[in-house]
């Protein structure tokens, strides 16, 4: 026997609310994570933990201040990864500077 939620998700994707499950999916978890701040800041810790997002653009993801994000990552024992910048980045920092 399917379950209850099984048998709303059939019946709004019949009901044409969503195309598909996945369509439902991504809403449902946008819709999780806009009203639970605990999840969007768990979420932000990894994908920052991970490297897939900057300090900053976690700390915008979770909707606090730099600092905020900071003493999160504190207070959850996570460490602060500073990356060197690349040649890349180093060479246009100096010939911005010797621009001037």
């Amino acid at each position: 026997m399917k379950s209850l939620i099984d048998a709303e998700v059939d019946a709004l994707i019949k009901r044409k609310i969503y195309k598909n499950k996945k369509e439902l999916l991504t809403d449902s978890v946008r819709t999780l994570l806009e009203t639970r701040y605990d999840l969007r800041l768990e979420s932000a810790i990894e994908l920052y933990r991970r490297g897939e997002v900057s300090l900053s653009k976690a700390a915008e993801i979770t909707g606090i201040s730099l600092e905020g994000f900071k003493a999160a990552l504190t207070e959850k024992g996570t460490p602060r990864t500073v990356e060197p910048p690349s040649d890349e980045e180093m060479d246009r920092e100096v010939n911005l500077i010797l621009e001037k």
